[in-house]
Order: C-alpha cells, then sequence, then structure tokens
C-alpha cells in the first residue's frame, strides 16, 4: 500500500486531525454601480415603466369600440392591426423594465447576461432596461 502523503494538495490545508481540506478563497467583489447611480436608474426605469403602463391602458382603450353615429368616421383613427402591434411592443417593453427592477433589487442590475461583465454606464444610460454589454449586445436587439 503506497504512503500517503503529508504535503497538503495545492489549494488545500491540512487541519490539526490530519485530515486536508480545501482552501476557501475570499470572494472577489467586483466594483459595481454606485448606490446613486443605482437609485438614478431605479428611478428612471420606474418612470419609464409608469409611462408604459400609461401608454399601453390608451392603446388598449383605443381598441373599445366607439360610439359613432352612423355615416361618421373617427378623427384619423389607427387601425387595429397597428393598434395591436403597438400594444405587443409596449408589452415586450413593459417585461423589460419589470425584469431591469428585479435585477436592481436583487443586485445584479449593470452586469451582462452573456459574459457576466459590467455594462457601460453610457449603454445603462441609453437602454436602461438592456441585459447586454456593447460586446455581447453586436449584432443582437433587445
Amino acid at each position: 500500500m503506497p504512503k500517503k502523503s503529508t504535503k497538503p494538495r495545492s489549494g488545500h490545508r491540512t487541519r490539526s486531525n490530519g485530515q486536508d481540506t480545501p482552501v476557501k478563497k475570499p470572494a472577489t467583489r467586483r466594483p459595481g454601480i454606485k448606490k446613486q447611480d443605482l437609485q438614478r436608474f431605479r428611478s428612471l426605469v420606474t418612470t419609464m415603466r409608469d409611462e408604459t403602463v400609461s401608454e399601453l391602458d390608451s392603446l388598449t382603450e383605443s381598441l373599445m369600440p366607439e360610439v359613432v353615429a352612423v355615416g361618421e368616421q373617427p378623427d384619423e383613427p389607427l387601425t387595429s392591426v397597428q393598434t395591436v402591434l403597438m400594444i405587443q411592443r409596449q408589452r415586450k417593453l413593459l417585461n423589460l423594465l419589470e425584469a431591469s427592477l428585479v435585477r436592481i433589487a436583487q443586485g445584479s442590475y449593470g452586469t451582462c447576461s452573456s459574459c457576466g461583465n459590467p455594462i457601460e454606464m453610457g449603454r445603462l444610460e441609453a437602454i436602461p432596461y438592456t441585459t447586454l454589454c456593447v460586446e455581447c449586445g453586436k449584432g443582437k436587439q433587445e
């Protein structure tokens, strides 16, 4: 039977009882978004969400049949197909905004969902609901 080595393996330490145990590495903390910037983004995303909900309500209401006198036409109505497409777009935006608020609450806002690197502040200011950094977002639409 081969003799056991008394030297601990790399990344391990030997306890007083002779057992080899892994050494816990300290968590490397990457600098994130400053607290004041995070509050600003939370406010921006919340405002965008509220505006989107309001627009969705208006669009949905516009689909309701309007009582019009016989022979009259409403002033420049959107076709119902256009309205439905706009509602779909606004719902998608609303989902992205809601997901952003969740990421803000969880502390993962501003981190690329693809590569894990920080998303540039300029990109977050332009598209506050983005989940991808510039590099990962190239060629992809969000």
